[in-house]
């Protein structure tokens, strides 16, 4: 943080009286509270931009630190500027950003072995082979009507083939197993937005605890 040239001014006119009264130069509290500083960090900066500018020379730190008028060629390096603390992450923010990271990996399965493996599952239920028929009913044979001239022969009617049946049953597997392929693709792409989502939330939640 850059001071205001008043500022500046004042602090070097401060330092030029106290040492030509042999006063001890003033101390990191007592700069603060001259000039309302919030942190001594503030106070140390004023001090380090004046020595950068070869107003003044400092040498050691805190009770043992004596400033000088001027730049001397052996002094020591001015008062570095204290960078800013950085404040710890929350326990609580560490956990949830793990566990958001978790959920992050899980989510993110192909969508073709989501599909894969609930085609399998579901294929499981079903039996591609229909069971062997059981042997078909001898069908009867025509049955004579009583004699009369309206008299006329009735004939069974033969059930379907095995053929049909086959036919039949080949067809209901595949639509069940389009159902359930369909059904899969559906869940994997929900599974995939809920990953990107997650994603989004774990770098805002790491973003404001950078």
């Amino acid at each position: 943080m850059a001071h205001a040239k008043l500022n500046l001014a004042r602090m070097l006119s401060w330092i030029e009286q106290k040492l030509d009264a042999g006063l001890p130069t003033p101390t990191d509290a007592e700069i603060c509270e001259l000039f309302g500083f919030d942190s001594t960090e503030s106070a140390r900066t004023l001090l380090a931009e004046l020595a950068d500018a070869g107003k003044i020379t400092i040498k050691g730190y805190g009770p043992d630190r004596r400033i000088a008028l001027g730049r001397s060629k052996g002094s020591i390096a001015g008062v570095g500027r204290v960078a800013p603390i950085v404040k710890k992450t929350d326990a609580d923010v560490d956990r949830a950003a793990a566990r958001l990271a978790e959920i992050v990996r899980r989510g993110r399965k192909p969508a073709a072995a989501v599909v894969a493996e609930n085609a399998a599952a579901l294929l499981k239920t079903v039996n591609p082979k229909p069971a062997r028929p059981k042997p078909e009913a001898p069908m009867p044979k025509e049955v004579p009507m009583p004699a009369d001239k309206n008299a006329r022969t009735v004939k069974a009617v033969a059930p379907a083939s095995i053929e049909d049946l086959c036919e039949q049953l080949r067809e209901l597997f595949e639509a069940k197993v389009q159902d359930a392929i369909d059904a899969a693709v559906t869940r994997a792409e929900i599974a995939e937005n809920r990953a990107a989502r997650a994603e989004e939330k774990l770098a805002q939640a790491k973003a404001l605890f950078a």
